[in-house]
C-alpha cells in the first residue's frame, strides 16, 4: 500500500483559507487540491459526487493532514481562481510563486497525494517500465494507429523490461496488450470496468484510475500517451516518470487555461526516430 509520506510543511506567507472545489474526474480533483496544498495555507475540500467521479474522497483518499473534507452532490461548481477559493483542474499557481518554488511544492503535493490514494494493491511494472497510456473518451486524440507506431518505436528504441498499459477504453485497451505480446514485451495493467462513453463511469472504475495513476508513476521511461489534454499523467512526474505526447494539437487551449509548467512533452523529445506516416 501507499507509503506514509508527510504532508509538506510548506512556509505560509498567508495563513488565509483556501477552499478547493473539484468535481471532474479524479486526475482533475488530484490537480486541483495539490494546487491547493501547495499555497501551504489551510485547506478545505469540497468534493463532488457525480457522473466525472461517482465515488467519495474517502474511497479514493485516506485522509490528508489539516485538510478538512465535505462530499456534496453537486453537477459542477463555478470556475474560479484566487487567493480564498480555487476549482480548476490543471496546476494552477494560486499564490503566483516564482516557477522554481511552484514546481517543487508542486512535485511535493503530488508526491504526498500519491501516498495518501485509499487502494492498496496495482499492478506494480518491473523496471526499467515504460507507461502506455490511450485516451479514447476525449476530443480530438492521436489515431490510434498512429499511437501504435509510436509505441512500436518506443519498445525498440528504450528495451522496456515491461510495459504498463492504461486505457478508458476496453477495446483499445486489448489491441495495446496483444501488439506488445506480439512484440515479446512484459506487460502491466489493472483489471477494472471502462467506458463506452466519456461519462459511463463508477466507483470500480474510479479505483481502477487511482491504481493506474499508481502504475504510471513506476514508468520512469517515460508515458507515452495520445493526448496532452489527459490530465492522468501529472502526477507521476513527482516520481520521476515524465508524459510524452503524441500530439500536442490542442496544447495552446490547454496552455492558456493554466500556469504552463507541466505541459507533457513532444514524443519527439524521448524517441530517436519516428513511425512511417
Amino acid at each position: 500500500m501507499p507509503s506514509d509520506t508527510p504532508r509538506p510543511d510548506f512556509d505560509r506567507p498567508q495563513a488565509t483559507k483556501i477552499v478547493c472545489r473539484v468535481f471532474e474526474g479524479f486526475a482533475n480533483r488530484l490537480n486541483g487540491i495539490a494546487s491547493a496544498l501547495s499555497t501551504g495555507r489551510p485547506v478545505s475540500i469540497q468534493w463532488a459526487i457525480n457522473d466525472h467521479c461517482p465515488a467519495s474522497f474517502e474511497d479514493c483518499f485516506r485522509p490528508l493532514d489539516g485538510v478538512e473534507v465535505a462530499n456534496e452532490s453537486a453537477l459542477a461548481y463555478p470556475h474560479s481562481v484566487s487567493p480564498q477559493k480555487l476549482c480548476w483542474f490543471y496546476p494552477k499557481n494560486v499564490d503566483e510563486l516564482p516557477y522554481g518554488r511552484f514546481r517543487s511544492r508542486m512535485m511535493a503535493s503530488y508526491d504526498y497525494l500519491l501516498s495518501r490514494i485509499a487502494v492498496t494493491d496495482w499492478a506494480c511494472p518491473a523496471a526499467p517500465a515504460l507507461g502506455c497510456h490511450y485516451r479514447h473518451y476525449l476530443a480530438k486524440p492521436d489515431s490510434f494507429s498512429r499511437y501504435c507506431g509510436w509505441i512500436r518505436c518506443a519498445v525498440s528504441q528504450l528495451s522496456p523490461a515491461t510495459v504498463h498499459v492504461a486505457s478508458d477504453s476496453a477495446d483499445h485497451k486489448s489491441q495495446l496488450l496483444a501488439l506488445l505480446a506480439d512484440l515479446q514485451v512484459p506487460t502491466t495493467h489493472n483489471d477494472a470496468p471502462l467506458l463506452d462513453h466519456d461519462l459511463d463511469r463508477s466507483r470500480a472504475n474510479v479505483l481502477g484510475v487511482c491504481r493506474d495513476i499508481l502504475s504510471l508513476a513506476e514508468c520512469r521511461l517515460g508515458i507515452i500517451t495520445n493526448t496532452c489534454r489527459s490530465t492522468v499523467s501529472d502526477p507521476a512526474q513527482a516520481r520521476g516518470a515524465l508524459a510524452y505526447a503524441t500530439s500536442l494539437e490542442d496544447s495552446p487551449h490547454r496552455s492558456e487555461l493554466r500556469d504552463d509548467l507541466f505541459e507533457p512533452r513532444p514524443v519527439e523529445h524521448l524517441l530517436q526516430f519516428h513511425p512511417q506516416t
